[in-house]
């Protein structure tokens, strides 16, 4: 967790996905049409322990109940439509 907590810090953009999920197929391919860079953090990359810790304290830290898990800004946003409302009208982000 702690991995994940220093990829937030230091990133504009952290968009945190599972495979098969259809919100989080919409939402990368918003931001590769739009051309937002983001750091993506596939939590099925995680090995048995670290993706039970990790998913874990997302639930428990950031009320995480659907995928993706966005972070703009180190702001945790859980619906992907209000990320990309967010991003739409967000012009002073550095990429």
């Amino acid at each position: 967790m702690n991995n994940l907590l220093s990829i937030i810090d230091s990133n504009q953009i952290v968009l945190i996905t599972r495979p098969g999920c259809d919100n989080c197929i919409k939402l990368k391919n918003y931001f590769l049409e739009n051309n937002h860079m983001y750091y993506h953090y596939d939590v099925s990359k995680l090995d048995d322990n670290e993706y039970e810790d990790v998913v874990s304290k997302l639930k428990n830290q950031y009320d995480m109940t659907v995928y993706p898990l966005t972070f703009v800004e180190k702001k945790c946003i859980n619906d992907y439509k209000e990320v990309m409302k967010m991003l739409l009208f967000k012009d002073d982000l550095d990429y």
